[in-house]
């Protein structure tokens, strides 16, 4: 497959929040997404752009292994509060 055609068919999630670019040129990654992906200071990204549905998209390439590890800790969390739901409910049952 072609580098530049790496993102068609992609899942791209809306975030439903605009941030804008400071007069560095700079961007900031909110705490939340910092958080999800594990992206810390001092980690390297690449850059890619597409152009798809007539607009311009600017995507950062993650480290694998911070993207799994993220995946990994979300599952983590949901199975605790999933438990945790299970175990209120079968205490108010008794």
């Amino acid at each position: 497959m072609p580098q530049n055609e790496w993102i068609v068919g992609a899942n791209l999630v809306p975030e439903n929040k605009t941030y804008r670019v400071d007069s560095s040129g700079r961007v900031i990654i909110p705490s939340h997404l910092r958080s999800k992906f594990r992206i810390e200071v001092g980690d390297e990204m690449e850059y890619y752009t597409t152009f798809a549905d007539n607009s311009w998209f600017l995507c950062i390439k993650l480290d694998a292994k911070a993207q799994a590890a993220a995946i990994i800790a979300a599952a983590e969390e949901k199975a605790a509060a999933e438990a945790a739901i299970e175990e209120a409910k079968n205490e108010a049952n008794l």
